[in-house]
């Protein structure tokens, strides 16, 4: 008979604290809003008559945080204003008249405070063990979101935010809850005065409460502290806070008693998501200060949820970012399970042109409805995230000049044949610290002779050095000539057969029978330049193929047991058509930046344009963002060899032999101008013109010493006539 009374009594008294509940829900917040100003129309909210028969969500207390004039203390306080009419809190402070209580309070530096809150349960049994209790801070509005159609609080310091915010709501919020046809006032505006006239935010956030991890239960009579690290407005003096909860009655217990959480059911926990969280980020966005947005970021959002419903539908998951685009962004891809489901979202940035934090707002909307709202209106989880948006220009990328003549000069190639304007190349050998400036030297008596010549860091004469010569019907004007920058070999293709890549040591033997380009391409595929990986060997090689427009191939290279041998790659072969159009223009240059995994490719539009290729992928990924035009303030106007595909007056070079940052960040272009003169460009590896050098009279090719010091590295470009004369510019320290 005892047992059956106390049982009696244990659910009456549960009972009738619910009905207080309930009966507050229904009743409270009443009869309009007291606010001048009505933001309905602003949020797309209409009065809601709320029905918690079928909820297990109820509100435990709802207080206001009163801090002092000069912010150095705070105390809470049940809300008991007039308009305040039914005290639905009997309960609460009947068992538990201290159950909100300020246990710390901690002024930061930056003006923030952090409060420790302590909430202890209100009832003593173990049958009314409650679950996901959350702490709700009601702040001022700062965001709108107008894809979602609701407002938040901020995350920064200096702004209404919450700084540690577990999730966000809006539940019990002072607006939706209080717009109810019914005759009294619950949440009414002048129970959060001091938060300013109009503080109408729908999604707040929340700190949550337990004291087992186990279902996240809050069990009778315990008690927990928290922190909130708070950033309030200068003229907030009052916070408003409610605490709430999930309860569901219990199983009856068994043979062995009260099991938590056992007997509860799944129901009783929160019917959202108990989590929402940033799991990581893949990639970056990025910005060059005013000059280019660009990057991608891959954000994950995780989510759990009790309920096995943390995998929803497709267009339930939104992630708002309004500055980046409009609407909510829908795609996304993910994996995990229907409890703990990671969701991702790639993003892009083609707005953004300086670095600053993003914030964006993530929602999942629960199959379930929502009982406090009118009917069709589903349960909704908010999280609000952050994305940096970084600036990524080395801090060594600097804009100085990009070559100067103080150091310069010119000097005279002595033994050298006067034909020297098709293309050039640097080799390097260490002699004297200074390196060697490959070409080819013409014929003389049907003998094609390809030279070098030291490169005098100051200008004066050297002698030019025949290394290379071929005779008879393989003799032929060197279309390209270069070096391998990983293993020294060096590379012509000469107009005797244009399709056959000659591979010589750099002392002049020949290494294998010719290469042919042409093979599987109806024979045709003339090379118009070619650039080396400085860190496999790998030839990188622009192909005309005529009709069948121009393509950028990759031979590799591979060395075993002492032979080598360079192998076609079919699955890097890209057509360059889409960026470059038909055969003309044709490329002028072409580099590689190994650091950044990047090939730019330099051609002759109008002002000079510059294709920048993604290396990482396979075939390389044209890069939209960063690729560019206009890359001279004027015209440029290469020259058409005759009988040759080959274009010069103009070439690109990349330095990357020191390591130095600001190397590994800088390319040089140069191209001969429509007013009879050279422009000589410094670009970062975004194609950013930094700086111009005029370069006087019209020169054919480029190529940079990169075996000296970065005290002495110099430039050294052929003239665009056949004289044995070449110009050095000598780089400064701080290029």
């Amino acid at each position: 008979m005892f047992r059956f009374i106390y049982h009696a009594w244990r659910v009456v008294a549960f009972g009738f604290m619910l009905f207080l509940i309930t009966v507050a829900v229904l009743i409270s917040g009443c009869s309009g809003s007291s606010n001048p100003v009505d933001p309905s129309a602003q949020l797309g909210i209409s009065d809601r008559v709320p029905d918690s028969g079928e909820a297990n969500r109820m509100l435990l207390g709802y207080y206001n945080l009163y801090f002092n004039e000069d912010r150095t203390s705070c105390e809470v306080k049940p809300v008991r204003d007039a308009t305040f009419h039914l005290n639905v809190l009997h309960f609460n402070e009947y068992f538990n008249p201290d159950g909100v209580k300020v246990e710390d309070f901690y002024i930061h530096p930056d003006g923030t405070i952090t409060i420790a809150l302590l909430y202890t349960h209100p009832l003593p049994l173990d049958e009314y063990t409650i679950f996901d209790v959350r702490g709700i801070m009601m702040l001022p509005p700062v965001y709108f979101w107008p894809a979602h159609m609701v407002n938040t609080p901020g995350v920064f310091p200096g702004q209404s935010a919450l700084l540690n915010a577990d999730g966000y709501t809006r539940r019990w919020n002072p607006w939706e809850f209080m717009d109810n046809p019914v005759p009294f006032n619950y949440f009414d505006g002048s129970l959060t005065k001091g938060m300013g006239e109009n503080v109408q935010t729908v999604v707040n956030p929340y700190i949550q409460y337990w004291t087992n991890t186990d279902r996240m239960y809050f069990q009778a009579s315990l008690w927990q502290i928290n922190h909130y690290h708070i950033s309030l407005d200068p003229e907030q003096s009052i916070v408003g806070l409610a605490f709430d909860c999930s309860w569901q009655e219990p199983n009856e217990p068994g043979a062995g008693g009260r099991k938590i959480p056992g007997d509860f059911p799944l129901s009783a926990n929160s019917l959202e998501p108990y989590v929402i969280s940033v799991a990581g980020q893949e990639g970056n966005l990025e910005c060059s200060i005013g000059l280019w947005a660009g990057g991608e970021a891959d954000v994950l959002i995780n989510v759990k949820d009790w309920q096995n419903e943390a995998y929803v539908p497709f267009d339930k998951v939104r992630l708002e970012i309004p500055e980046l685009y409009e609407g909510s962004l829908n795609p996304w891809t993910g994996e995990g399970t229907d409890k703990d489901f990671t969701y991702h979202f790639d993003i892009l940035n083609d707005k953004i042109f300086e670095p600053r934090t993003l914030v964006g707002l993530f929602s999942i909307e629960c199959p379930e409805e929502d009982p406090y709202f009118v009917p069709g209106v589903p349960l909704t989880a908010y999280q609000l995230i952050t994305l940096n948006v970084v600036e990524v220009n080395p801090p060594l990328c600097n804009g100085n000049s990009a070559l100067h003549m103080d150091y310069g000069g010119t000097f005279n190639l002595n033994n050298s044949y006067g034909n020297l304007h098709l293309d050039s190349s640097f080799l390097p050998v260490a002699i004297a610290g200074e390196g060697a400036l490959l070409f080819d030297g013409g014929k003389t008596g049907g003998t094609e002779n390809v030279q070098a010549a030291l490169i005098p860091p100051y200008g004066g004469s050297t002698s030019a050095n025949t290394i290379i010569t071929r005779s008879g019907y393989d003799a032929g004007n060197a279309l390209v000539a270069q070096t391998n920058d990983f293993n020294g070999h060096i590379l012509i293709v000469s107009d005797a057969d244009p399709d056959n890549l000659l591979i010589f040591s750099g002392t002049g033997e020949l290494l294998q029978d010719p290469y042919d380009l042409g093979q599987g391409d109806d024979g045709l595929n003339e090379p118009v330049c070619l650039t080396t990986d400085p860190v496999n060997g790998d030839i990188w090689m622009v192909g005309d193929k005529g009709s069948m427009g121009i393509h950028l191939e990759r031979l590799i290279y591979l060395e075993q047991s002492g032979s080598f041998t360079y192998e076609f790659d079919p699955a890097s072969k890209l057509d360059l058509t889409p960026w470059l159009g038909s055969v003309d223009p044709k490329p002028l240059g072409i580099g590689i930046n190994r650091h950044y995994n990047s090939l730019y490719l330099f051609h002759a539009d109008d002002m000079g344009s510059i294709e920048k290729f993604d290396l990482s992928m396979t075939p390389p990924v044209h890069d939209d963002i960063w690729s560019r035009s206009g890359i001279f303030d004027q015209k440029i106007t290469p020259t058409h060899v005759a009988g040759i595909r080959k274009l010069i007056g103009g070439d690109l070079v990349i330095d990357h032999a020191d390591g130095e940052m600001d190397a590994q960040c800088r390319i040089l272009v140069f191209a001969n101008t429509a007013d009879g003169s050279s422009r000589l460009a410094k670009l970062d590896v975004w194609c950013q013109t930094l700086n111009y050098t005029n370069l006087g009279s019209p020169f054919s090719c480029m190529a940079l010493n990169n075996y000296s010091t970065p005290s002495d590295r110099c430039l050294v470009l052929f003239p665009n006539a056949m004289v044995n004369e070449f110009v050095i510019f000598q780089a400064p320290p701080d290029w």
